[in-house]
């Protein structure tokens, strides 16, 4: 049996040992070019007694945009409110003719947090943009925002604050393309249910890559057509799609006057059946060629609950997306590529993709990548501002009656030692992007920055509420809504400042 004397002693030489590494130990041991051991030192020791360091000024700037958000998520419930009532009241009186119903909203111009910067060679790189939104205000037309980005936008996460100030400011309704098959509950405001024989197409955030190029808009085509026996009689196959308002988005996103369904049927005949809380609206059999997209529209009289298709098909059915839209106004498209560095855009078919861009209506592309490069430390990131500089070129190459505004990535953090700080390649990442967007002649717009800069991700973190989760790289539903309430500020800002040059 061990005395409880030597039980001691062999602690007490443990505890030794433990000091001596602690204090003649480097704190990092490099064991490859891409690994290293971090040693527990002395210094790991004081920060026990302590917590961390909060950047005071960056808590103070986010309270104070956290106050101002407050403050304009009440107007806007109040607002809604009154346009419940007015909408009640409409309803006695004779029908508008306009479609539309409604013109630009004239807001205070709040000076941005970040402003979005332009090229010194195309300083008017959002004036297509700005000339379509403000063609809005003197007639009922159309207008698509296209939000491309990593997981950092997933589940509709800041594009669809994006979409309800757009859609309040300008006009515009519902939730924009979706896709046929998604992850369960991604959507807070959406609850989109489906048959289990879909299969997404790809080239990232997917288990099957694609046997053509021919993809849409959502970078991906979705067929719910598996492979069948030769001797197999009966080749009917089906599949369906439910889409279901939660009632925990904006009004506007819960209003719908156009389902557009975008789809391919390779040359052979689809059936669809489209149902509104359970109402048939309509039975079509559809066709196209065997390299061509066609777009089926449908008008809805009244809003609905849940809208859900039918599919029938004997042949090799593809559908690239519905969108539910407003038949004029804003229409912003929430597209996440989970695991991107925005690279894929060029694997597809140019003209296939172009046409689609044009067929509806696209007249901005946000970019937002760059989380999914930062766990890759590299000296230089030249390599990463000419892949992405190649792939905005092939966006402008067929859409070049949109502008492009590319979004930097956002800060992420790591712990060192006790602490969590910054990723030191954040800035590099950051910097490539911006000479990758400038180069091309786009507009960026500096996340980073706007958060507040080096370890500012932490500052969002240990914020009151919170605004991040605590992987230290993705923003909550708050946090997010906050990106998208600067983004706006900075879209907004250079908008006004286009109306009066405009107007001189």
């Amino acid at each position: 049996m061990v005395s409880p004397l030597r039980s001691l002693l062999l602690l007490a030489y443990v505890s030794c040992i433990c000091v001596v590494v602690a204090v003649l130990s480097p704190r990092i041991i490099t064991l490859g070019s891409n690994s290293e051991f971090r040693v527990f030192t002395l210094e790991d020791f004081e920060l026990l007694k302590k917590p961390a360091t909060i950047d005071t000024a960056q808590q103070q700037q986010l309270a104070d945009l956290q106050a101002r958000q407050d403050s304009i998520d009440k107007a806007l419930f109040a607002q809604a409110i009154m346009q419940q009532t007015a909408d009640s009241l409409a309803a006695l009186q004779p029908e508008d003719t306009s479609k539309s119903g409604r013109r630009e909203k004239i807001e205070p111009v709040n000076t941005a947090v970040q402003k979005i910067e332009f090229p010194t060679t195309n300083q008017l790189a959002l004036d297509k943009f700005f000339e379509a939104l403000r063609k809005l205000a003197k007639e009922d037309d159309f207008v698509r925002v296209v939000h491309y980005g990593d997981s950092q936008i997933e589940g509709d996460r800041i594009t669809e604050y994006l979409r309800e100030r757009l859609q309040d400011r300008f006009g515009g309704c519902g939730p924009g393309l979706l896709p046929p098959e998604t992850r369960k509950g991604m959507r807070q405001s959406i609850q989109t249910d489906f048959s289990k024989n879909w299969r997404k197409y790809a080239y990232i955030d997917s288990k099957n890559s694609p046997k053509h190029k021919r993809l849409g808009l959502l970078q991906a085509y979705y067929s719910f057509v598996s492979p069948l026996p030769p001797e197999a009689t009966d080749k009917l196959q089906t599949a369906w799609v439910k889409y279901t308002d939660t009632e925990y988005g904006s009004e506007l996103l819960r209003k719908a006057e156009r389902m557009k369904l975008i789809y391919n049927t390779n040359g052979s005949d689809l059936d669809v059946e489209v149902r509104a809380d359970g109402k048939v609206l309509s039975q079509k059999t559809l066709s196209t060629s065997t390299s061509e997209f066609d777009i089926f529209e449908l008008d809805f009289e009244e809003n609905f609950k849940t809208l859900k298709i039918d599919f029938k098909t004997e042949g090799d059915a593809e559908v690239l997306g519905v969108s539910i839209d407003c038949e004029s106004g804003v229409a912003v498209d929430n597209v996440p590529m989970r695991g991107s560095s925005g690279a894929e855009f060029s694997k597809i078919q140019k003209d296939y993709l172009k046409k689609q861009f044009e067929a509806l209506d696209t007249k901005l592309i946000i970019m937002q990548f760059g989380v999914n490069v930062v766990p890759s430390p590299a000296q230089s990131y030249k390599f990463y501002e000419n892949l992405l500089y190649r792939q905005i070129m092939f966006l402008q190459s067929i859409n070049p009656d949109a502008n492009i505004v590319v979004v930097g990535l956002s800060d992420m953090a790591r712990k060192n030692g006790l602490n969590y700080e910054s990723y030191p390649n954040i800035e590099k990442i950051r910097d490539a992007q911006r000479n990758a967007a400038l180069k091309a002649g786009c507009a960026f717009w500096d996340l980073y920055a706007a958060m507040g800069g080096h370890n500012s991700m932490v500052s969002w973190v240990n914020a009151k509420p919170s605004l991040a989760g605590r992987d230290y790289t993705h923003f909550n539903a708050r946090g997010a809504k906050l990106v998208a309430q600067l983004l706006y500020d900075a879209m907004i800002f250079e908008y006004e400042e286009y109306k009066k040059r405009m107007d001189d």
